[in-house]
């Protein structure tokens, strides 16, 4: 069944680009079935949340316009994942899969 729609144009620079993953980390797939990956999004890498029974992508807007995020890793219910951004030094943060699906 496919879970995300291929995306031949995007409607706009708002709307949903696709999905440009290299890598899966098998502990990043919750319960509730949500997959979270690394993608590309423009010009810049963005963490994103596949609900994968509803087929619904989140995240893709929820980063700060110059920044790239990558999924380091998942384990134990947490996510590890890190920023950079030009003209700041990148960073490592670790978020609670339940929480980083909170607005």
């Amino acid at each position: 069944r496919e879970v995300v729609p291929v995306v031949g144009t995007p409607a706009s620079p708002q709307h949903f680009q696709g999905l440009f993953c290299a890598d899966l980390h098998p502990e990043a797939l919750t319960e509730a079935g949500v997959l979270f990956v690394t993608s590309i999004q423009r010009s810049r890498t963005v963490v994103l949340a596949i609900d994968t029974e509803k087929g619904q992508v989140m995240g893709e807007g929820n980063t700060g316009a110059n920044e790239s995020w990558s999924l380091i890793g998942a384990g134990g219910g947490a996510l590890v994942a890190s920023v950079s951004a030009p003209g700041r030094r990148p960073s490592v943060h670790i978020f609670r899969m339940s929480s980083a699906l909170d607005p």
